[in-house]
């Protein structure tokens, strides 16, 4: 564990808590800290040569974002997600991206389209050398990008508070693999409707995006979940 996460330097210009919690934040959710991997804080310490409070400051706050939870006997462990997770998750995500893209379609500006199609392009360009997690990285891009343009502030923080766990999902989701090019042409024809600036179309289409792969997902987790319960 701690050879995995150590092999950065801490610089002067930040915090070496928040240094700490970039670094593990960066690690979960590209997937190189799996879920269930135990977070050792004295082990973590040692290895880049630091005290414990500033690790312990990071866990907790990874654990303020839903990306780390604690384990009875085994301390802070990297978060999974449940199919049972993913439906209460993903139902919520849809009640705020709905209001999201409508607020967004009021107050669309060219700086705003910009950022959409940005993440689509970076998005296409990952599935064609097929890097899931420059994928998934995109992906939630996209939908962040949606909500920091909604004219929104609060509905944005809010977003971002959630929005990890979808990467954590999206992770556990090794079916995604085979599904990168669907994915990227699926955002590119949301943005082509949200570009028509219809309301209605938009918010329709958006959640048959979001809720379209639920069901998978959800039935690919449970599978995993009764797999590690054997």
């Amino acid at each position: 564990m701690a050879a995995s996460v150590t092999d950065f330097r801490i610089l002067e210009q930040k915090s070496v808590s928040q240094q700490v919690f970039d670094e593990l934040r960066r690690r979960i959710v590209q997937g190189r800290l799996q879920p269930g991997e135990r977070l050792n804080e004295a082990r973590i310490a040692q290895g880049m040569g630091i005290s414990r409070a500033p690790v312990r400051e990071a866990v907790q706050r990874l654990r303020q974002e839903g990306l780390v939870i604690l384990k009875p006997r085994h301390g802070p462990v990297v978060a999974e997600i449940t199919g049972t997770d993913a439906t209460h998750l993903y139902r919520l995500r849809c009640a705020l991206e709905e209001l999201a893209v409508a607020l967004f379609i009021e107050h669309r500006s060219p700086e705003a389209l910009e950022a959409l199609d940005a993440a689509v392009t970076a998005m296409t360009q990952a599935s064609q050398v097929d890097d899931m997690a420059q994928v998934v990285e995109q992906d939630v891009r996209f939908h962040e990008a949606l909500c920091e343009h909604s004219g929104n502030p609060l509905l944005s923080r809010i977003y971002q508070t959630i929005s990890a766990q979808f990467r954590i999902a999206a992770i556990q989701d090794d079916s995604r693999e085979a599904r990168l090019t669907e994915i990227a042409v699926a955002h590119a024809e949301l943005l082509d409707v949200i570009r028509q600036g219809v309301v209605s179309a938009a918010v329709s289409k958006l959640r048959e995006h979001i809720l379209h792969s639920l069901p998978g997902l959800v039935a690919h987790l449970n599978r995993h979940a009764a797999k590690r319960s054997q």
